[in-house]
């Protein structure tokens, strides 16, 4: 029995990963901000884990959380478009990153487990963990900062960067499921984007294998099986689904009134450059290294989408 801390707990990947380790039967410790829904903590403590409170951008609050611990997976991050403040990103996914290697430094934990993005790439197909990084934005130049801090640390280390991931308890790309359900979508460009999607359960297997493993000073990319447009994966969604074509440029003209907008009133709006971009920029990956590696195994995309509809409220 492994005894595993995870930061980040609390969050879409984070509340599944917790539970395919506890169905693995390894002692499991969250850490936890104070500020946390009462929700999100009675969710882990019915799973039966520890909890930690703490703050990674406050060192002071770290002290002994990584004492008897065997390995760390670190999920917590600041994701793009939930700040106008970019020293935001900075101090939890750089500096956060930091405090939690030194204080697993002085405990000797075994291995260190990142959850980067496979969005350090920026928009490309078929990238390969070889491919040089281009770094589109402060998310993106956040993680990869913390990449190397968590290289250069001495501790044995997993980097795993994710691409797209769905499935429930997601906010972010959920909103494409809830939109397709209505049964009318807008589809930008006829939907020719291609994407990789990987379902999360498949995800927080994967996570929990290399980490348990004897995987160590990795980079891996992680998502699904195979690549697919836009347009097909929403047709899975709702095979009824009507779409509403609309051009890159008119919706670019949108962007620039939403964007000047936001950052005048600093509040998101649901059309911005960024939600955009995700619609009619390509990312797909060579996951050859991932299957050489572990040769995982991946839920159906029907099965996947249909757990993922179910848990639409």
């Amino acid at each position: 029995m492994n005894k595993i801390l995870v930061t980040g707990a609390t969050g879409f990947i984070g509340k599944h990963l917790v539970q395919k380790l506890k169905s693995q039967k390894h002692n499991v410790a969250c850490l936890v901000r104070k500020r946390s829904s009462s929700k999100d903590i009675d969710f882990l403590k019915k799973l039966g884990v520890e909890i930690i409170y703490g703050d990674l951008t406050e060192p002071e609050s770290l002290i002994d959380i990584t004492k008897n611990k065997d390995i760390i997976i670190h999920l917590a991050g600041k994701l793009l478009d939930n700040s106008f403040n970019t020293t935001a990103y900075y101090k939890l996914n750089v500096e956060g990153t930091k405090n939690l290697i030194n204080i697993s430094k002085k405990s000797r934990v075994k291995k260190f487990v990142f959850l980067s993005t496979a969005g350090v790439y920026g928009p490309i197909e078929n990238a390969s963990e070889k491919t040089p990084f281009n770094l589109t934005n402060i998310y993106a130049k956040t993680k990869a900062d913390a990449e190397e801090v968590v290289k250069s640390s001495g501790l044995d280390y997993v980097i795993l960067r994710p691409g797209i991931v769905y499935g429930p308890y997601d906010k972010r790309f959920m909103k494409i499921f809830k939109i397709a359900k209505v049964g009318v979508f807008p589809l930008i460009d006829n939907g020719k984007t291609n994407i990789q999607p990987i379902y999360v359960k498949d995800l927080v297997k994967i996570i929990a294998e290399l980490s348990i493993g004897n995987i160590k000073n990795e980079d891996l990319i992680i998502a699904g099986e195979r690549a697919m447009t836009l347009r097909t994966f929403i047709k899975k969604i709702n095979k009824k689904v009507i779409f509403i074509p609309f051009s890159s440029k008119l919706f670019g003209l949108i962007t620039d009134i939403t964007d000047f907008l936001e950052k005048k009133l600093q509040k998101h709006f649901f059309i911005n450059t960024n939600r955009l971009r995700f619609l009619t920029e390509t990312r797909t990956f060579n996951i050859s290294k991932l299957k050489k590696i572990l040769n995982p195994m991946f839920t159906s995309i029907e099965k996947a989408i249909l757990e993922t509809k179910k848990s639409l409220k």
